[in-house]
């Protein structure tokens, strides 16, 4: 997947899983930072498509 946007949908998935709210800025900085992005722009690629119905389009 382009970008590490799985790495930082699963860093903020990881983080809700083990303390119960989504992570601060500091966290999906972090994450993103590890794969050449802001975490604003993961972000808005995240939530501005289907990102989990088009990595299930993609495997079919």
């Amino acid at each position: 997947m382009a970008g590490g946007l799985r790495e930082v949908q699963q860093a903020v998935l990881r983080h809700f899983a083990a303390t119960g709210h989504a992570p601060g800025i500091v966290e999906r900085e972090a994450a993103a930072a590890a794969h050449g992005r802001t975490a604003g722009e993961a972000m808005a690629e995240l939530s501005g498509d289907d990102f989990r119905a088009s990595q299930v389009r993609r495997a079919m």
